[in-house]
């Protein structure tokens, strides 16, 4: 499940915080926190069954004569992970940001979002747009929709396999 983490709610999410620190730190990313880890950002954060971080990404306000949300700092335990979180990107952006957000990533990244049928166009460098109210989310969200459908089926064949 997706959930939008704040400066509200982060003492309800602890241990996910800090996987998420701990894998940006693994990961060799740039400095684990950063000025844009403060009170204004929201971390979109999949937590399995568990309650175990199955994927993350931050959401920012950004600046200039066109804020628009960014979303970085993506981290995604597989491609459905990704599709679930683009969906929660989707549903963020329709509530705060319809024009869309702008992503920062790798080739890698962005290679993947294409995949998942977004709509991306260069922004600046390692920036794009991605944009929100197209026939693109319906697609996208279709995606994250199967992959919930085919993670329950999984789940329930180890459950019927332990039966």
């Amino acid at each position: 499940m997706i959930y939008q983490v704040s400066a509200g709610n982060l003492h309800r999410f602890g241990p996910q915080l800090d996987q998420m620190f701990a894998f940006r730190l693994s990961a060799a990313a740039p400095p684990v926190t950063d000025a844009r880890d403060d009170d204004l950002a929201i971390y979109l954060m999949e937590i399995d069954d568990s309650g175990d971080l199955s994927g993350a990404l931050r959401l920012h306000p950004g600046s200039g004569p066109e804020p628009r949300w960014c979303a970085d700092r993506w981290l995604a335990h597989d491609d459905s992970c990704l599709a679930r979180l683009v969906k929660g990107v989707f549903d963020f952006c329709e509530a705060h940001s319809p024009e869309g957000v702008r992503i920062a990533g790798d080739a890698s990244l962005l290679r993947k979002l294409a995949a998942l049928g977004c709509r991306l166009t260069p922004s600046g460098p390692d920036e794009w747009e991605m944009h929100a109210g197209t026939a693109d989310t319906a697609a996208v969200k279709s995606r994250a929709d199967l992959g919930n459908l085919s993670r329950l089926h999984r789940k329930r064949g180890r459950i019927a396999a332990r039966s």
